[in-house]
């Protein structure tokens, strides 16, 4: 899961395609990607034809943009919901053993005002009550779920505690994350540094992947 920052030019979509060329992935999910449609003919150009189920969501006057593809024969991806700032797929994997349901995967890209962040929540929890079984969700939460995701006090902890009450009730666990300790830079002499991307996963979809 990516945050692109604009996949309107075509460096950007040579840079994601040679990342996606470098590391194999059966699923892309990509935030901020700038753009109101998305076709199959950029998918193809970008990911490769091999990624023929794709979902998005439509950036907002060039702001925002989700996009969920998955690489065939090894996912499908099918029962697409669509929210104000998220996306959800159910995954289907063709893996001996699995399970034939399959499971759900929500790439999300949190709203900057504090004002919509409470709404941005309740669509998670609306998007548990439609979709039972394991879930992940991935993506960039514009919202820190402990003080150490920030590298200063400046912490808006109302915000923080609702977040956190949020992953609790819902019942996610946060994957750990390998080497950085923050995913974003406000890239002044002196950073404000901060983890808004994270993958939260149910502990049945834990299950079904213990190594990730």
């Amino acid at each position: 899961s990516w945050n692109v920052r604009g996949l309107n030019s075509r460096a950007r979509q040579d840079n994601v395609r040679t990342l996606v060329a470098d590391i194999w992935p059966a699923i892309v999910a990509l935030q901020e990607t700038k753009l109101d449609v998305i076709p199959q003919r950029l998918i193809f150009s970008m990911l490769g034809a091999s990624f023929r189920d794709f979902a998005y969501l439509p950036a907002s006057s060039t702001r925002g943009g989700i996009l969920i593809a998955g690489r065939q024969p090894d996912v499908s991806l099918g029962d697409v919901l669509v929210g104000c700032y998220s996306v959800t797929v159910r995954v289907r994997q063709q893996l001996q053993g699995n399970d034939e349901s399959g499971w759900w995967l929500t790439a999300v890209y949190g709203p900057q005002a504090d004002s919509e962040k409470a709404i941005f929540l309740e669509e998670l929890e609306a998007i548990r009550d439609a979709c039972h079984g394991p879930w992940a969700v991935t993506g960039d939460f514009n919202l820190i779920l402990n003080e150490a995701d920030k590298n200063n006090q400046r912490i808006d902890r109302a915000n923080l505690r609702r977040f956190r009450r949020t992953v609790a009730e819902l019942q996610l666990q946060d994957l750990h994350l390998h080497g950085r300790c923050f995913t974003w830079s406000n890239e002044r002499d002196s950073p404000t540094l901060v983890r808004l991307d994270r993958v939260l996963v149910s502990v049945d979809w834990d299950e079904l992947f213990p190594s990730s």
